[in-house]
């Protein structure tokens, strides 16, 4: 009877468990149909958009299609009138120098019969006025056409359209500067610049630790440039030049400048200069870029002296 009770209560644990998990799978399969239900509507609205982006996708093929054909139409129409306008601009221009080309003059008739019976000619000179030249001007303006005249030797008066056309080529004035005056000039005031340097370093060179040729040399190199500067300015050296419109020489010298301030760092640390003690900072660094700054003020005063002296040729 015991036995019987135990496996009664079991029963109903048993039974009230499956209950349980019957409970729990039914909420899990109404949560797998809502899944289910959203995923179908996602679906749904997932092919709609598929299918708006496909339409569109195909108008614009067609769009970009007609437009790539009307662009090829609208490029040979294009290619047709210019091939029209060339053979139209020929055909004045060839019209116009059969004109100019054809024997003419200003004379009463009486005057050019008088002539033609002198001389023996089998046929009368015809008279040419500026109708023609006038008409074939008109007709070339409204084409938008430019017509080149060609220039006739044999023809002692040559025609000139009564309109002209509005079009006028100007040429500007060309800028002409004489390169030996200005080059003497700069060379003078860096040779002035440079004496003062090396005056300068010599009454310093004991301080410096230097010896009377490091001015020296510095002040030789501004003193040759100077001669040959005036070498060139003697001897007539361009003195009718054309001023260039971009000065490439002040690119020119800032190169140079680098590269030369860049070769005294090498030969500075070659002659392993301290930094840190002043009178060799001067001696291997400052008072050589001073001098090289020569070469920026050279190119400047050149400029200046060039944009000043030019004149209208």
């Amino acid at each position: 009877m015991r036995s019987f009770q135990e496996d009664l209560n079991k029963l109903e644990n048993d039974k009230a468990y499956l209950a349980d998990e019957q409970k729990k799978f039914d909420e899990q399969i109404q949560v797998f149909e809502k899944n289910r239900e959203q995923f179908e509507d996602d679906k749904a609205l997932f092919e709609k958009e598929k299918a708006e982006i496909e339409q569109e996708r195909i108008e614009t093929q067609k769009k970009a299609s007609d437009d790539a054909s009307g662009l090829q139409l609208r490029i040979a129409e294009l290619q047709e009138r210019e091939n029209i306008l060339a053979q139209r601009e020929k055909t004045l221009n060839d019209q116009l120098l059969d004109l100019q080309y054809r024997p003419y003059q200003y004379m009463p008739d009486g005057y050019a019969q008088q002539n033609a019976t002198e001389y023996g000619t089998c046929q009368q000179m015809p008279m040419q006025n500026n109708d023609g030249y006038r008409g074939l001007y008109e007709r070339a303006q409204a084409e938008g056409i430019r017509l080149n005249m060609a220039g006739n030797m044999k023809n002692p008066v040559q025609a000139q359209p009564s309109h002209p056309t509005p079009i006028s080529s100007k040429k500007p004035n060309a800028r002409c500067y004489n390169v030996g005056l200005t080059l003497f000039k700069s060379a003078f005031i860096i040779f002035c610049i440079t004496l003062f340097e090396s005056l300068l370093i010599f009454f310093m060179k004991d301080y410096l630790g230097v010896s009377v040729a490091y001015p020296a040399v510095c002040f030789g190199i501004g003193f040759a440039a100077f001669i040959l500067c005036a070498t060139l300015y003697a001897c007539g050296y361009r003195a009718n030049a054309r001023k260039k419109k971009h000065p490439t020489y002040m690119l020119t010298s800032a190169v140079i400048f680098v590269i030369a301030v860049i070769v005294v760092s090498m030969v500075a640390v070659y002659f392993k200069a301290q930094v840190s003690i002043p009178t060799q900072l001067l001696s291997y660094v400052i008072i050589p870029v001073a001098y090289l700054l020569n070469i920026l003020f050279f190119s400047a005063f050149y400029h200046m002296f060039s944009s000043k002296s030019s004149y209208n040729k």
